[in-house]
């Protein structure tokens, strides 16, 4: 479970919703951003948003509870039972609550996927 994290850093998570509302601004389209998982991602949407970018940022309900401390458990169930795409990210669940309470993520939602212990 911890490779998960690592194969899913933040810096890459970053660049992509930045080229996104690049994108998004050239062609003159709203853009959707789901699964924001950092403090950074949230900031990049806020500042988009006050450029103009019609842009709107979705985090998980996971995101908002939990952080990636669980991956490193030395329980492999333990463990497994917290990995979502993407990544949890360790230290970020309290900015992400700061920024779904204060207007800079639109949406919550969960994006439920139940696998059970053999299907992980």
């Amino acid at each position: 479970p911890e490779g998960h994290a690592m194969a899913h850093p933040e810096e890459a998570e970053a660049e992509a919703v930045m080229r996104a509302c690049v994108l998004a601004i050239q062609v003159g389209c709203p853009l959707f951003i789901t699964s924001l998982s950092s403090s950074t991602v949230s900031d990049i949407v806020q500042k988009r948003k006050g450029k103009g970018c019609v842009v709107a940022g979705e985090v998980t309900s996971a995101s908002l509870a939990c952080d990636g401390s669980n991956y490193w458990n030395k329980c492999w169930q333990h463990a497994a039972g917290f990995v979502c795409s993407p990544p949890l990210r360790e230290g970020e669940m309290d900015e992400l609550v700061d920024a779904a309470a204060d207007g800079s993520i639109d949406v919550v939602s969960s994006h439920h996927a139940a696998y059970n212990t053999q299907q992980k």
